[in-house]
C-alpha cells in the first residue's frame, strides 16, 4: 500500500488576517499539480529541493522582518525560541495564492 503525506498548512502558511481555508485551497492548486505529475509520469514521489527550500525560507524570513511579529524586541508568541517566526506568511494572501498557483518542476525531484 503506497502512501502519501503533505503538509498543507505549515510551516510559514498562517495569515493573520485571513481564513485558513483561502490558504489551504490555494496550497491545494500546487499538491494537486504535484500529483497530476507525479501519475503522468508513473513515479510515486515527490519532493522539495533543497536549493528551492532555502531560497523560499530565506526569502519568507527576510520578508518577515519588516513585521510587528519580529522587528524590535517585542514578545511575540509567533516567534521561536531561536527568534524566527515560523507561523505567519508576512505577505498579502493574494502574493501567497500566487507563489502556490501551480508546482515549480525546477524546484522539486520526482522519482
Amino acid at each position: 500500500m503506497q502512501t502519501f503525506q503533505v503538509l498543507i498548512t505549515g510551516p510559514n502558511p498562517g495569515i493573520g488576517h485571513t481564513s485558513a481555508l483561502f490558504i489551504i485551497e490555494s496550497r491545494m492548486n500546487d499538491i494537486l499539480d504535484g500529483i497530476r505529475a507525479l501519475k503522468k509520469h508513473g513515479l510515486s514521489s515527490i519532493e522539495a529541493c533543497p536549493d528551492a527550500e532555502r531560497t523560499y525560507t530565506e526569502m519568507i524570513h527576510h520578508e518577515r522582518e519588516r513585521t510587528v511579529w519580529k522587528s524590535g524586541d517585542r514578545h511575540s508568541e509567533y516567534k521561536s525560541k531561536s527568534g524566527h517566526v515560523i507561523a505567519m506568511f508576512a505577505g498579502f494572501s493574494f502574493t501567497c495564492q500566487r507563489l502556490t498557483r501551480a508546482l515549480k518542476s525546477a524546484g522539486h525531484i520526482l522519482s
